[in-house]
């Protein structure tokens, strides 16, 4: 992990599942719990005034609810649900959460997915390092990955679909095809809000690139992708959009 702390923000009225996520945190020196708010409108208030990286979020909670306070800010954390029922995973998506936990949370589904967190800060964190030596132009138009022992720079808008392959990722893009060990969760954070879409455990599209699509399958030049089973409802809900 690099030397960057992450800021981290709980908001649940439920003081039990507040605490059991606190000692959970306690295995991450590299985050800082900032505030738990036991209310959402408390948690609008603190966000626009403190800068919070990573925000664990229930959704069932009085005056205003979890899903309710991302409709409402602008800029939105890392945002993990944490919820005693999975019926809002749909919803949780389209306003582009990034995790879904769902009540009672075992420490190991928590370590999974503290560790996307991690690969996403640390995306970010470089990302910031390097700032003033790039225009904004080029971190928001180039996807920059390790292939072999060197940095390659792909265009995103030429990426048609992404797929795991054991330890490796295989970029394909119009021209050509590039691999390397970067796995695909972290290549889904850093996409997901250029649109492209986990259809698989083993598939990101771009969005654009799909010249059609089944219940089961979406077309991208001359290969059918699999449309997984646990990501089929929400993925059609894109596609159709």
């Amino acid at each position: 992990m690099s030397n960057s702390i992450a800021q981290c923000m709980i908001v649940d009225d439920e003081i039990l599942a507040a605490k059991n996520i606190m000692n959970y945190l306690k295995n991450f020196e590299w985050v800082n719990l900032v505030k738990h708010c036991d209310n959402a409108v408390s948690a609008f208030d603190s966000l626009s005034k403190e800068k919070i990286d990573l925000m664990f979020l229930d959704i069932h909670m009085p005056e205003m609810t979890g899903l309710e306070l991302l409709k409402t800010i602008s800029t939105k954390p890392y945002t993990i649900i944490t919820t005693a029922s999975s019926e809002h995973a749909l919803e949780s998506y389209e306003l582009e959460v990034n995790d879904y936990l769902v009540k009672p949370i075992s420490l190991q589904r928590f370590m999974r997915s503290m560790q996307r967190f991690s690969e996403h800060f640390q995306l970010l964190s470089s990302a910031q390092n390097i700032s003033t030596y790039n225009t904004p132009q080029q971190v928001q138009n180039y996807l920059q990955v390790k292939e072999n022992y060197k940095t390659v720079k792909i265009q995103i808008d030429q990426i048609c679909y992404i797929e795991s392959f054991r330890e490796y990722s295989h970029i394909h893009t119009n021209e050509k095809t590039i691999i390397t060990k970067q796995n695909l969760s972290t290549l889904e954070t850093e996409l997901k809000s250029r649109g492209f879409l986990r259809i698989h455990k083993s598939y990101i599209i771009n969005i654009k690139m799909a010249y059609s699509y089944t219940a089961n399958f979406v077309q991208i030049l001359e290969k059918e992708i699999p449309i997984g089973k646990s990501f089929k409802d929400a993925a059609l809900q894109i596609l159709k959009k």
